[in-house]
């Protein structure tokens, strides 16, 4: 009987010690179990309600953000692309282009007028080449065809020059002007001095003061003249007489060059 108590006594003190030594993390443990999981029993339907936890990692950026971000590398490496895709227009690749050279004219009924080449035609219909491509007309759409002479540079002089007379020459001052439809280049103006019986006494010649052009073989030249601008020329003609002149002639002269 007195063994049994012993037992029993040291039983209850283990207990108590076993009670009050708890080890402290699986107490937090069980504390933070019952305070996270909360089971609601709705019919057969279970919800589960969890304790918001902080993440171990920080995300910086958000996922709209990221998405942000790839749109606009997106955009760029697109427009890279058509960058290096496309052509690039300079002067050296608008020389490759071919324009048709217009050489007829053609009036339709409607009053509408056409330019270009007649590339191909037969009894009813014609084929003619224009800047825009080749294009099929009714012959009974016609009422008139001609040729079309090509353009081109055409230099006429403004009035008279100005003379001025010395002793043993003489100084023609003056104006020309480009009537055509292309640049006239290196325009020289030339002055011829005739005795009565016609017989040449002196001639020379002089390049305008136009326009500065550069050509595609590097020179440079300052006697050019555009469609619809004017230069001044001056002249000087050495004469050893001046008494046998009887009258004076004068011509323009120009080239076409690229």
């Amino acid at each position: 009987m007195r063994n049994s108590l012993i037992i029993i006594l040291i039983g209850l003190f283990a207990l108590g010690c076993f009670g009050k030594n708890k080890n402290p993390e699986i107490e937090e443990l069980d504390t933070l179990s019952e305070e996270q999981i909360i089971l609601e029993d709705n019919h057969e339907d279970k919800i589960v309600k969890t304790k918001e936890v902080d993440n171990f990692y920080p995300i910086k950026q958000s996922i709209s953000d990221i998405k942000a971000e790839m749109n606009e590398l997106k955009s760029k490496i697109v427009e890279y692309e058509s960058r290096m895709t496309a052509p690039t227009m300079n002067a050296d690749f608008l020389k490759l282009i071919k324009i048709p050279q217009l050489k007829h004219e053609i009036t339709l009924k409607n009053g509408t007028i056409i330019q270009g080449a007649i590339f191909s035609e037969n009894v009813d219909r014609i084929i003619i080449q224009t800047q825009i491509g080749q294009l099929i007309i009714e012959k009974g759409e016609v009422v008139d065809i001609k040729e079309v002479a090509p353009p081109q540079a055409h230099i006429v002089f403004e009035g008279d020059a100005i003379e001025e007379i010395y002793p043993d020459y003489r100084i023609y001052k003056g104006m020309v002007r480009n009537d055509g439809l292309l640049r006239a280049d290196f325009v020289r103006v030339i002055y011829n001095l005739w005795k009565e019986d016609t017989e040449p006494i002196g001639i020379d010649s002089a390049f305008v003061d136009g326009s500065l052009t550069k050509y595609a073989s590097s020179v440079i030249s300052d006697c050019s003249i555009e469609p619809g601008e004017s230069a001044s020329f001056k002249v000087k003609v050495i004469v050893p007489n001046q008494d046998i002149i009887r009258y004076t002639t004068r011509n323009v002269q120009w080239s076409k060059f690229e």
